[in-house]
């Protein structure tokens, strides 16, 4: 029965040779026909043709060649591309094995990579705000991207149909880097590229990808120096995930790197276009020096961050900032080891920094800061939305200035106010509280400052103490015990002397809602000699007769008051103004578009009451307490009133 059999076995055996035998034929045709047709069309330029879309353009220099299917050899190849990334990626070359079929699911998958000499500009477009900022100015230009290369998403909406975005992975990258030029910052020089990554719509990757620079220049834009220095290496792996889901700092959970980056800074210059209404930044050379290292978004032990400048500067319209500096970041325990968990902490210092304030055409007034430090810890190790300063303080021990004769500049009309003398010392030492808050003391002296009004001569010592309070967060602060002192005060209006003339100025609050403040209200109490000084400027002035300034001294005078400032209206209620003399009581609304006042005045026995309503203005004799708490009770709220017989 075998051998029976044997010739259909022998038959089936012979077919299926037959199949084989023409399948390795058809191979062979196809490995002898397809170097040649890739080759060609390397070559001549069919790919490029192929390829070309009205945001995609590849040049592929020769030769060129494939001797398998994917497996692609290019002297050189530039790739220009358009789009919500714009870039142009150039290389030398060139070895890649690129995987067939993902083409046409528009996936490009390349399973190797090698080049040498690797150029990549690259930019992304932004909204047509930003589009236009100092920033934008230092993007790579670009030159030759196809279609419409703008850097406005709306302009690019307007007038470009957008197509389904391609997915790149690329594997087994070992690549030379000659220039890395992203948004803003351009290196060239030096690097090497290994690793891989994926990148599509909804998806990036990045395996264990190892990136070494240096040494090499780093630039802000195509030539604004920052270092000719610049080295290091970076190490990084993301899993995959979706980057819109993580368009926040929640993103850094789940990035594991290792940086380590080495610069001796030039200038710090370009900062200048992250300012508003770009000032201009000077100097800042320095060391930096940069080594991060983070497990899924939580930074490590090994993290340390240092820079550190002699002098940088900053200056803008009417004013100015010198400094030397330094930083200091790292990730440890305060106290003994184990006693807390590792947190982040930063620290800058100055042994001096200079502010001067200037109107135009006139001297600079300068303080100095002496000494500073200001410190700041994390809530936590790891970085996201969640991170919140745990501590925070800002000391500032001696706050100095001999400048005080010009000071004037800086106050009113020119040479309506003018300073000709003094000096001050003050310190302000602030620590964040349980509340999120800034606060601590301010002090203050003033030595011997002299001041010329247009009516009055003043020479003075003063002093000034409060508890200051900051709350960023909600955009408001407060001073609380205030308490100003005037001492050993002369005044001169006309040939009027007044000598050892003092005040005290207290507040238990001012609260303050804006930084810089357009809402203000206090509760103000002044104990002062008398009103004398004030009176003579008014005499001297033609406001009020001058024996009126002989006769009226208000001795031992007294006002208790409430302020309030809300924009451009300012309210003020006098509860008393009150002397040996005289007594004032009522209060006055300036805003916008009206002034309102309501005003007692009397001795001891007769008042007069004044009404003022816009350009209308009405007086009472023998008015009192009843008469001022009626006209009261139609001023703005809040509602006001005085309490006790008046005058």
């Amino acid at each position: 029965m075998d051998a029976a059999k044997s010739p259909d076995v022998k038959a089936k055996h012979r077919q299926r040779a037959r199949k084989w035998s023409k399948i390795a034929l058809v191979a062979i045709l196809v490995y002898m026909i397809y170097p040649i047709t890739v080759t060609v069309a390397l070559s001549t330029g069919l790919v490029e043709k192929f390829l070309a879309s009205e945001d995609l353009r590849v040049e592929i220099d020769t030769p060129a060649w494939s001797l398998l299917p994917g497996d692609i050899h290019m002297a050189r190849v530039r790739i220009f591309m358009n789009g919500d990334t714009q870039f142009i990626l150039a290389a030398d070359n060139l070895t890649a094995q690129v995987r067939i079929l993902p083409l046409f699911r528009r996936r490009f998958e390349v399973a190797s990579l090698t080049a040498k000499n690797v150029s990549y500009q690259m930019r992304t477009q932004l909204e047509e705000s930003r589009a236009r900022s100092p920033r934008t100015r230092a993007f790579p230009p670009l030159p030759g991207l196809p279609g419409d290369p703008t850097l406005s998403r709306q302009a690019a909406a307007a007038t470009e149909e957008r197509t389904p975005s391609w997915t790149v992975a690329l594997y087994g990258i070992d690549v030379k880097v000659r220039e890395l030029w992203f948004m803003e910052y351009r290196y060239q020089g030096d690097g090497t590229l290994k690793g891989g990554f994926e990148r599509g719509p909804n998806i990036l990757r990045v395996d264990t990808s190892v990136q070494g620079l240096g040494p090499g220049q780093l630039t802000f834009g195509a030539e604004q120096i920052i270092s000719k220095n610049f080295a290091g290496q970076v190490e990084a792996e993301i899993p995959e995930l979706d980057p819109s889901k993580h368009a926040d700092t929640s993103f850094f959970e789940y990035v594991v790197a290792r940086i380590h980056l080495h610069a001796d800074i030039e200038t710090l210059a370009h900062l200048s276009a992250y300012i508003p209404r770009e000032p201009t930044v000077t100097g800042g050379a320095g060391p930096l020096d940069v080594r991060v290292g983070m497990q899924k978004g939580i930074l490590s032990p090994e993290t340390r961050i240092s820079f550190g400048t002699p002098d940088v500067g900053l200056k803008g319209p009417g004013f100015g900032v010198k400094t030397d500096f330094q930083l200091a970041i790292r990730v440890g325990q305060e106290g003994k080891p184990g006693s807390e968990p590792l947190l982040p902490h930063l620290k800058s210092s100055a042994q001096v920094t200079y502010v001067s304030l200037a109107a135009p055409g006139r001297d600079a007034f300068t303080i100095q800061i002496q000494g500073h430090e200001e410190q700041a810890t994390l809530n936590s190790a790891r970085i996201g939305s969640d991170t919140e300063l745990e501590s925070a303080r800002i000391h500032l021990p001696k706050i100095v200035t001999n400048d005080l004769d010009d000071l004037g500049g800086l106050m009113g009309k020119s040479g309506s106010t003018e300073t000709r003398a003094g000096k001050a010392e003050a310190s302000l030492t602030l620590n964040l509280d349980e509340k999120r808050r800034l606060s601590g003391p301010f002090r203050a002296e003033i030595d011997g400052i002299a001041v010329k009004l247009p009516q009055l001569t003043a020479a003075t010592d003063a002093t000034a103490k409060f508890d200051l309070t900051l709350d960023p967060a909600h955009d408001r602060g407060s001073i609380s015990d205030l308490a100003i002192a005037v001492r050993r005060g002369q005044f001169r209006a006309g040939s009027d002397r007044v000598d050892n003339w003092w005040l005290n100025l207290g507040s238990e609050r001012i609260e303050l809602e804006g930084l810089p403040a357009d809402h203000v209200r206090a509760d103000v109490t002044i104990f002062a000699r008398d009103a004398e000084p004030v009176i003579r400027a008014l005499a001297e002035d033609g406001k009020v007769p001058g024996f009126v300034a002989d006769i009226v001294h208000l001795r031992n005078m007294k006002v208790l008051a409430k302020v309030r400032k809300r924009q451009d209206t300012l309210d003020v209620m006098l509860d008393t103004l009150e002397s040996n003399f005289i007594d004032f009581s009522g209060r006055f609304v300036r805003g916008p578009e009206q002034v309102r006042l309501a005003l007692l005045v009397g001795g001891k026995t007769v008042a007069l009451g004044i009404d003022k309503r816009g350009q209308h203005t009405g007086f009472q004799a023998f008015a009192g307490t009843d008469w001022l708490n009626e006209r009261l009770r139609h001023f703005p709220k809040p509602a006001e009133r005085v309490r006790g017989d008046k005058p």
